[in-house]
């Protein structure tokens, strides 16, 4: 199954998506301080937070329900 985070983006277009570059950013909907969920399938498994880990975006497991 496959593992998601889900994060809810402001104002995020299928052109935005087809046309993703390295470097690009995008406002979330959701305050940086904020875990996301994170859940396989449609199950809850816990919550994660993203984190910058040379120069590479990590996702960090903070608490499993």
């Amino acid at each position: 199954m496959m593992l998601r985070a889900e994060v809810p983006l402001n104002r995020f277009r299928v052109r935005d998506l087809l046309t993703l570059a390295a470097g690009q950013v995008f406002e979330t909907l959701s305050p940086g301080t904020e875990d996301v969920p994170l859940k396989i399938g449609q199950v809850q498994l816990g919550w994660s937070e993203f984190e910058v880990v040379e120069r590479r975006m990590a996702l960090r497991v903070t608490r499993l329900d």
